[in-house]
């Protein structure tokens, strides 16, 4: 039987194969160890005024847009912001701190610096579902209302 031996000018070959293979195994391993808790992801624009918002006002203007990227971990930490634009080009944006859940009928969305608020209205009780932004919290401070089925809404949740 022969003996495999590497010589001095293939040593990094070995080291650079090495690497790769560690890489290789641990790559997709990392991007699998995402953070425990709950992702909150929202893309709306308003296309119509004719939304029926919970409080019944509020529908806002065509054109409003909506991103919203919040993270609640485990331990109920939250981080993330949310931006509201207007039809006239004006721009809010939220520094989401806290999340919780109103009524059985919505989570709300809350910068607690200034009291702006994210509500996502999950049940048809009072208005069908839709997504609002008031400034500050307050059904009657509703500046804009993203109905599911009018206007361009997605909402995303991942635990």
């Amino acid at each position: 039987m022969k003996n495999f031996k590497v010589g001095p000018q293939y040593g990094w070959l070995v080291v650079v194969a090495l690497i790769a293979f560690v890489m290789a195994v641990a790559w997709p391993l990392a991007a699998h160890a995402a953070e425990l808790g709950v992702k909150i992801k929202i893309s709306a624009k308003n296309r119509s005024t004719t939304d029926t918002a919970f409080c019944g006002g509020g529908e806002g203007l065509i054109g409003d847009k909506l991103q919203v990227n919040v993270f609640t971990d485990l331990s109920g930490v939250t981080t993330g912001t949310a931006t509201f634009k207007d039809a006239t080009g004006l721009i809010t944006t939220f520094d989401i701190d806290q999340v919780f859940g109103w009524g059985g009928d919505a989570i709300v969305l809350v910068d607690s610096s200034n009291n702006n608020a994210v509500v996502i209205w999950y049940s048809d009780a009072a208005a069908p579902a839709h997504v609002s932004v008031e400034i500050p919290r307050s059904c009657s401070n509703t500046k804009s209302t993203f109905t599911l089925g009018v206007d361009k809404v997605s909402v995303q949740m991942k635990f």
